[in-house]
């Protein structure tokens, strides 16, 4: 797969240096630039805290280029199937067009008996997957597959496409998941955090084991 030769920082995340000296965020920035090329660096239980969400968010950037760069192929492709000379395609339509009327026959009747079977296996490919996360960024997959299967079991006239068929579902609201519990702190409410440590370690108030104790509660990814 192509990599990205630039990433993102958001606005939003760089709030977090008003709460970090000078050379703290020096030492951020360091820690970005090594990342991004694949080494790491040691930092102080204080600056992994603030470095997390840079990290989760460069993680989730990497993956929606990947799929762009796969959608854009994917599309490339299809436009030259579609400019494809008559010439090309006269061998096959003629080969076919014998076979074709029994086919169809014999081919209806079994979609048709294979497609209840075919939901119970049903499961998202990547494209489905992509669709779900820019409707409901922050769901239960398994329980939206769950709600889509039901109905699709139920559904008088079978689906030609089970991953078309739950992609409408999803972007017309059909199916709806259970919302997933917030497990990753915000921007804002890491500095806050590291605002209110950093006044107590100033005024000798918390030992600095309890830095360590706020990072094990954090989910590092």
């Amino acid at each position: 797969m192509k990599e990205s030769k630039s990433f993102i920082l958001h606005k939003d995340s760089l709030d977090i240096l008003n709460e970090l000296t000078d050379e703290q965020a020096g030492q951020l920035f360091k820690a970005i630039w090594l990342y991004q090329n694949g080494e790491q660096i040691e930092l102080s239980p204080l600056l992994r805290i603030a470095f997390t969400p840079f990290k989760n968010q460069f993680g989730r950037d990497v993956v929606a280029y990947q799929e762009r760069c796969q959608k854009n192929s994917d599309n490339a492709k299809k436009r030259w199937e579609k400019n494809a000379t008559v010439c090309d395609r006269i061998g096959t339509v003629a080969k076919d067009a014998y076979s074709d009327s029994d086919s169809k026959k014999d081919s209806k009747s079994k979609n048709k008996k294979d497609s209840k079977s075919n939901i119970d296996t049903f499961a998202p490919n990547d494209a489905s997957l992509h669709c779900v996360n820019s409707v409901y960024p922050n769901c239960d997959v398994d329980s939206l597959v769950d709600n889509f299967k039901d109905q699709a079991r139920n559904r008088a006239k079978p689906f030609k496409d089970l991953q078309s068929g739950f992609r409408n579902y999803v972007n017309k609201g059909w199916v709806k998941p259970a919302t997933k519990q917030k497990t990753e702190l915000s921007y804002s409410e890491i500095g806050q955090i590291l605002k209110q440590e950093r006044e107590s370690l100033e005024d000798g108030k918390v030992p600095s084991g309890q830095i360590m104790n706020l990072t094990n509660k954090m989910r590092i990814m």
